[in-house]
Order: C-alpha cells, then structure tokens, then sequence
C-alpha cells in the first residue's frame, strides 16, 4: 500500500509539472503517462532523451506516433526527466538569435519534494 500511495503521488506531481511544459494527455490513474507535445514532435523528444541516457517509449505507429509512454519511476528519476524536457523545450524555443519564444515556462518550476512539502503556490499548480 505504502509503495502504491508513493506511486500515485509521484504520477499526480508529474502530471501537473506535465501540464506546466504544455503536454496533453489522458487521465491516468497507471504507472505511465502517454504524453504528447503539441509543438515538439514526440519522436524528437524520444531521440533526445535516448541521446541522455533517458528511456521512454515512442511508438512509430499510426495514431500514436506523436505520443511518448513515460513510466512513473522514482522521484529523482521523474526530476531528471522534467529537468531534461523543460531544457529542450527551452533549446526549441530559441530562434536563430537566440530570442525565446512566448510559448514556454511560464510557471515558477518547484521539484517533488518541495511540492510535497507545500513549497508551491496554488495558481501554479494544475488542480488534480
């Protein structure tokens, strides 16, 4: 139970930090998310990651070759994968001169164990 209750608090914080980098997804109630990007293409994401020792699935399958299937691991592992991605985004989000563009970031980032302690405010955090 207690291993469970780890699992589902992890998903639930992932999720809101999810929404915050512009990810849609179904509602989850597993131990995955299947997450897509709206302006970054899911297989690039995939690549990207792989390059930095970061695995999730990519499927090269209609209808679900723009998703990535993420597992719910640890908490540190969760951190590193939303540390990597708000990274990238931010990469794409630069044009040729290096100006960011106004789609990313726009939510103070907080890690799990802050969000769990109630480090966070409540306008910044996707309600569950």
């Amino acid at each position: 139970k207690e291993t469970v209750e780890k699992i589902v608090n992890t998903r639930e914080w992932f999720k809101a930090e999810m929404k915050k980098l512009g990810f849609t997804f179904p509602d989850s109630k597993a131990n995955f998310l299947f997450a897509s990007h709206p302006k970054v293409p899911a297989k690039e994401i995939f690549e990207a990651a792989r390059e930095k020792d970061i695995y999730v699935r990519y499927f090269d399958k209609p209808r679900i070759n723009n998703y990535l299937r993420i597992t719910i691991g640890t908490d540190e592992e969760m951190d590193a994968f939303i540390s990597f991605v708000r990274s990238y985004l931010q990469k794409k989000a630069r044009n040729k001169h290096g100006i960011m563009m106004k789609y990313i970031v726009k939510y103070k980032y907080y890690n799990i164990r802050q969000y769990r302690e109630g480090y966070y405010e409540k306008d910044s955090v996707c309600s569950f």
